[in-house]
């Protein structure tokens, strides 16, 4: 008797997605009901989504903005902050974001990515740093203060 024998799934070459088309995925409805992003060129599963995220697209344009249109990205992670702090930030600073923050509520902490050294995949946010005061400013807009616990407090509304 013959028995195929087959590679374990992840040692099998990865299909990589472009932007532009899993954007045309979306407009076909092949990804309608599925809780994704586009990460790295691969579809991944999110969790669920929580209040904070809700209503994002009110006033979007046609498109996501491009890493020049963003002077701050903020991440509020209740789950999986491994991707948050890893992935996500070696996105960020390949991709030039200038200064990336993840709000973790487990932890209850806020953590700061600034200062981009390095190009393409060896470009990485130099400033990592664990906020300690309740109030913080863009760095691209020194003149505006957040406040950390009113960012938390909208953060944990239901």
């Amino acid at each position: 008797m013959t028995q195929a024998i087959n590679p374990p799934i992840n040692t099998l070459p990865i299909a990589r997605w472009s932007v532009d088309e899993y954007h045309r995925m979306i407009s076909a409805g092949l990804l309608i009901d599925r809780r994704v992003e586009l990460l790295n060129g691969v579809i991944v599963e999110m969790p669920p989504v929580e209040p904070i995220h809700e209503g994002r697209g009110d006033n979007a344009a046609d498109h996501h903005p491009y890493p020049e249109n963003i002077y701050l990205l903020i991440e509020i992670a209740n789950s999986r902050p491994a991707r948050d702090l890893k992935i996500k930030r070696q996105i960020y600073a390949r991709e030039g974001i200038r200064e990336y923050w993840v709000m973790d509520l487990e932890k209850d902490e806020l953590r700061v990515f600034r200062d981009i050294e390095g190009e393409g995949d060896a470009a990485d946010y130099q400033a990592d740093i664990t906020w300690a005061s309740d109030t913080i400013q863009i760095q691209t807009f020194p003149d505006v203060v957040l406040s950390l616990s009113a960012m938390k407090h909208l953060a944990n509304e239901p």
